[in-house]
């Protein structure tokens, strides 16, 4: 379904960002969860629209929002949902669920501990584990990296009574170097992550 035009949403999604960021590793780029209502029929629900706004972008302003990565995910929901059951509604009524896009754009901290001395790394108590060791004394020396990180999530909500009643997060390192092609590839892989469980286990 063609995306229509976005609103600007003024609250940045803090929490969105701060729970992905403390499941995403450092020897993980790629992290998932998933949240639903268990009283629902999921079995019931067969047609979708976007809610309003359809895609937020955290932080909200121009060097983090982009109609090209807003079609992109437009452009995945419209290949995928059909798969997981859900067809697209011509409008917002006669839907049976809505969904909201949230791409967020922060930085992973990494801390990598390193141990060090005046005559080479030798570990936190020398190289024997004396406190100085052979080799002499050793010192801590962290060395902090960070690493730009994209998270997507995918809110459904029930049209009737407007509960959130499925979402699903992915949150992945990202590539600043990927080229059209690529990012629309990568968009196509947030969404299927995102998807993989829908519908839930009845």
């Amino acid at each position: 379904m063609p995306l229509r035009s976005l609103s600007p949403v003024n609250s940045l999604r803090i929490t969105l960002v701060a729970v992905a960021l403390m499941a995403l590793s450092a020897c993980s780029s790629v992290v998932t969860q998933r949240d639903y209502d268990p009283t629902r029929d999921f079995a019931a629900y067969h047609r979708w629209q976007w809610a309003t706004p359809h895609v937020v972008f955290t932080p909200d302003n121009t060097l983090a929002r982009s109609s090209l990565t807003a079609e992109r995910i437009n452009q995945a929901l419209n290949e995928q949902l059909p798969g997981k059951g859900l067809m697209p509604a011509n409008t917002a009524q006669g839907a049976d669920v809505l969904l909201q896009a949230t791409v967020a754009y922060t930085q992973r901290i990494q801390e990598d501990p390193f141990y060090d001395g005046p005559w080479g790394p030798w570990g936190p108590r020398g190289y024997y584990g004396r406190p100085y060791g052979w080799g002499g004394p050793s010192f801590y020396a962290p060395r902090v990296r960070s690493f730009p990180v994209t998270i997507l999530q995918l809110d459904m909500y029930d049209r009737h009574d407007g509960q959130l009643v499925w979402r699903g997060r992915v949150a992945r390192d990202s590539n600043d170097g990927a080229s059209p092609q690529q990012r629309a590839q990568i968009i196509a892989g947030l969404v299927e992550e995102a998807l993989k469980q829908y519908p839930p286990a009845p």
